[in-house]
């Protein structure tokens, strides 16, 4: 975990004036991290079972068994909860493009996004609190029952996916200073309704399809990022290729690549003057362009 914030919290405090060092910062949150965490699978380790809540592969590593079939269990429902849940994120973060745009600046490297998220997190908030919401809930409203109801699992799901999509409200406030009402409310919302899916995979499957989910719904969403800028890129690349051939040009010459060379004019025609890109090139021209780097 220290690692971890060693690599990540540089990137959402760069630019930003500290009162310390970053490294110190970094070795601080490092450790805060890991006390968590500790108390979290403490915490889940003493009362999931008690409510029927499980991780099973990591149960039978516990108990020196193999976990492959308990994996295999969770990988179906796991992929597609991360399937689901990378789409509702990216589709969110879309439909609040303008409100997200403080935070679009910070890139997280991939092992952050994927060790903090996909491990750290599960075990923190769904191991931890959501197992400790739901058998509070059970010892208090249903002390005469041997297990809880389902509305106590639903309960506990409705309360950890707000805690969990409260809980990134310190990171925003770093990168963006002082967030809006309309980008506090983006950030709590996505991240809440990636919760309900992770906590519901987390109540019917086991822990270990939250975080296949969760480590799925990272990749879709630097996929789909990575997509859109090379779109980005492609499309600026298209726009500056227009402004030395018109569309609709007479001729052109091109080398053994395929790309735009030299205009030459037909017999009785003048050169096309250079022109500005204008919506028709962009949109119709289809240059041999691939965008295959980060």
């Amino acid at each position: 975990m220290i690692a971890v914030a060693w690599l990540g919290l540089p990137e959402i405090l760069a630019g930003k004036a500290l009162p310390v060092p970053i490294w110190l910062l970094s070795l601080a949150s490092g450790i805060q991290t890991s006390l968590l965490l500790a108390v979290a699978a403490f915490a889940g380790a003493r009362l999931a079972p008690g409510v029927g809540l499980q991780a099973p592969a990591l149960s039978a590593l516990a108990e020196s068994r193999a976990p492959w079939g308990a994996l295999g269990k969770q990988l179906v429902p796991g992929l597609c909860g991360g399937l689901l849940g990378g789409a509702l994120l990216w589709t969110i973060s879309r439909l609040a493009a303008d409100v997200a745009a403080p935070l679009q600046g910070v890139v997280l490297p991939a092992i952050v996004r994927i060790l903090y998220g996909g491990v750290t997190e599960e075990v923190l908030v769904r191991w931890g609190l959501m197992s400790a919401m739901a058998w509070v809930l059970w010892r208090v409203a249903q002390r005469d029952r041997s297990k809880p109801s389902s509305w106590i699992f639903w309960a506990a799901i409705a309360g950890s996916a707000l805690l969990f999509g409260m809980a990134h409200l310190p990171a925003a406030f770093a990168m963006a200073g002082a967030p809006s009402a309309s980008l506090v409310v983006y950030i709590v919302g996505a991240n809440a309704a990636f919760g309900l899916v992770a906590e519901h995979l987390f109540w019917r499957h086991g822990l270990e399809a939250a975080m296949i989910a969760h480590l799925l719904a990272h990749a879709v969403l630097m996929h789909c990022r990575h997509k859109s800028s090379c779109d980005k890129l492609s499309q600026n690349f298209r726009a500056r290729v227009c402004l030395i051939q018109p569309p609709h040009a007479p001729d052109v010459q091109r080398n053994n690549l395929g790309w735009p060379g030299k205009m030459r004019a037909s017999p009785g025609q003048s050169t096309p003057p250079l022109t500005a890109p204008n919506p028709e090139c962009v949109a119709a021209r289809r240059w041999p362009w691939r965008c295959s780097t980060e």
